[in-house]
């Protein structure tokens, strides 16, 4: 035994968050927490690593136990290099100093970590480091917080398999139900369902699934066996029952007994979800888009070529890729935000396309929650219907005091329900969805997969959410991860996942025998910081590409190029930015060839 909790409770601003909670976490112990946004999952994890204490109950760890932490956000000293606060975290554990050196070898080439600056990391780097951190002091409990937010796939398939085989035991939160399937041997779940606020299975997300939904389902009957008892008790209250003797008394308080069980049942019962339901047009063309012989090049180097595809009504299309292979550019060329290099992107006559961005763009930070669900007035039209904006926020898990804040008060989860929010007020034929499950917990990812499933137009997804994506999508098409990053199709996400795994390690089979044939050379590479603007590059082009189009559109408008004061500032602002596109596809060449 590593840790045991003995009937722990925990409120907050006088709201019970989980009460008389028991939990032993032993050695080997691979445990999952799930709940919705703000339950008390990340509480739960610092009552257990005693960085918070309980409001009662007891909290028992093992003599000397080590214990070391990934927060869902972690600091770090940006002055230092990665590797050196590697070497820093090494110093915690017991190891020796020979044992210690090693180990941050070991675990500094699984993560990726080098002597790079930590201010010049990326998000998903930065989550590598704090996960190689923790290990590195080999404790012998980790206590994870959504540690797969910000890593792209191959981070993700990494981390899965450092917990599904460690030696260590481990307690996560995370709303990523694929990687709860292929990790963890118990799941607790914090839920107001249940009647102390939790519940704990033993068994993967899938049986945790089935043994929910039958003690949920008892839950029900219980309910309906109390609403029968309350029926039959209230109908004798009502008969106006004269008798003032002991038996009529006891009858009179057994039936408010029931009445007040039966309340306390379906308040638990009742959860409140987001009410997720996009708009479709019905339209029935047999082609909504259709790709010809698509390619998209960025100066000399090909993102991918000669892409044919055609999207129809009910058409279920995932994108597969690793972070910057071109996912997002696919999608925007799709839209005809972008323009093909080669090839041509032809749409139905009036398609009416809906597209949620990855960096929720159509957001404005500095914009009231009312204002961005409703941007005039007191109501919005949905599905024909006349819909009051305290009834429009309650289907997204807003509060009506919320309705004042700002876009940029609200935490990404919230942000993300108010951009999904807008997305349903327009019908369209076509759904392109960059990234949607970002930040979302898992009751808003269910509620989401079911009106993606429900939705009658087509929809073109990309999302890390391989869980979401395996089960909305009947078609998958993938880059290969190579130079040319070829656009394939697949089965199923498996069937890419295991065709990217086999290329990795023929890729490495190959360097090692072309290392030890070749002469010993002095190695190029970039920089961390040339890393990552290579990574921000692609979207860079597309910001300018999109206001040299801009331009060029009014350049070819007679009425604004009518007044010669005017047309000469539209030609100089048109020559500026092809000046900047070209800038940055010769800066794209020379990191590619670096």
């Amino acid at each position: 035994m590593l840790i045991s909790c003995s009937d722990i409770s925990k409120s907050f601003t006088g709201e019970a968050l989980f009460e008389d909670l028991s939990l032993t976490i032993e050695e080997g112990d691979k445990i999952g927490i799930i709940g919705r946004n703000g339950c008390g999952k990340s509480t739960l994890l610092s009552i257990l690593g005693r960085r918070l204490e309980p409001d009662s109950g007891n909290v028992a760890q093992k003599k000397n136990l080590f214990v070391a932490f990934v927060d869902q956000d972690p600091k770090f000293p940006d002055d230092e290099d990665a590797f050196s606060y590697l070497k820093k975290c090494a110093e915690k554990s017991k190891q020796s100093p020979e044992e210690r050196a090693k180990t941050v070898s070991i675990i500094s080439k699984q993560a990726e970590i080098t002597e790079s600056k930590i201010k010049d990391l990326s998000g998903g780097m930065k989550k590598r480091l704090a996960i190689a951190s923790a290990l590195v002091q080999v404790p012998d409990l980790i206590l994870l917080d959504e540690p797969t937010n910000h890593l792209d796939i191959k981070g993700v398939i990494w981390l899965e398999g450092l917990l599904r085989n460690a030696d260590f035991a481990w307690c996560c939160i995370t709303h990523d139900r694929w990687f709860l399937q292929k990790t963890v041997k118990r799941i607790l779940e914090i839920n107001r369902a249940f009647p102390k606020g939790f519940i704990i299975i033993n068994g993967d997300y899938r049986y945790f699934l089935e043994q929910k939904e039958i003690y949920l389902h008892a839950q029900k009957r219980e309910r309906d066996v109390l609403a029968n008892k309350v029926r039959r008790e209230t109908e004798w209250l009502h008969q106006g029952i004269k008798a003032r003797g002991t038996r009529a008394k006891y009858r009179t308080d057994k039936a408010y007994d029931l009445m007040d069980q039966l309340n306390e049942v379906k308040s638990r019962l009742h959860e409140s979800t987001t009410n997720i339901n996009f708009n479709s047009s019905e339209r029935k063309t047999n082609k909504l888009i259709e790709a010809k012989s698509v390619s998209k090049k960025f100066n000399n180097r090909t993102l991918f070529s000669d892409l044919n595809l055609i999207i129809s009504p009910k058409t279920r299309l995932g994108i597969l890729g690793v972070n910057g292979c071109g996912k997002t550019t696919l999608l925007h060329l799709l839209s005809k935000s972008i323009e093909p290099s080669h090839g041509s992107i032809i749409h139905a006559p009036d398609l009416k396309i809906a597209i949620f961005e990855q960096n929720r763009s159509n957001l404005n930070p500095e914009w009231t929650v009312h204002r961005a669900l409703c941007e005039h007035g007191d109501s919005v039209i949905f599905g024909g219907q006349s819909i009051h904006i305290h009834g429009w926020a309650a289907r997204f898990q807003l509060k009506a005091h919320q309705l004042n804040s700002k876009i940029k008060e609200l935490s990404g989860g919230e942000q993300a329900r108010v951009a999904i929010a807008q997305l349903m007020l327009q019908p369209a034929d076509v759904l392109l969805l960059d990234e949607p499950t970002n930040d979302l917990d898992i009751p808003a990812l269910e509620s989401l997969e079911d009106s993606l499933k429900a939705f009658t137009g087509a929809i073109v997804l990309i999302t890390h959410d391989r869980y979401l994506i395996d089960r909305v999508c009947d078609s998958f098409i993938g880059f290969d991860n190579t130079p040319l990053h070829k656009v394939l199709s697949f089965a199923d996400y498996a069937q890419w996942e295991k065709t990217l795994s086999q290329k990795e390690e023929k890729s490495k089979e190959e360097a090692k025998v072309v290392k030890s044939s070749a002469p010993e050379t002095k190695k190029r590479k970039l920089t961390y910081t040339e890393q990552k603007e290579l990574e921000g590059m692609e979207e860079k082009i597309i910001e300018s590409e999109d206001k040299l189009s801009e331009y060029q559109k009014l350049i070819e408008d007679p009425q604004k190029m009518s007044n010669p004061e005017s047309a000469s500032e539209i030609k100089t602002a048109w020559q500026t930015a092809k000046e900047e596109v070209e800038k940055l596809y010769a800066r794209w060449e020379e990191l590619s060839a670096k």
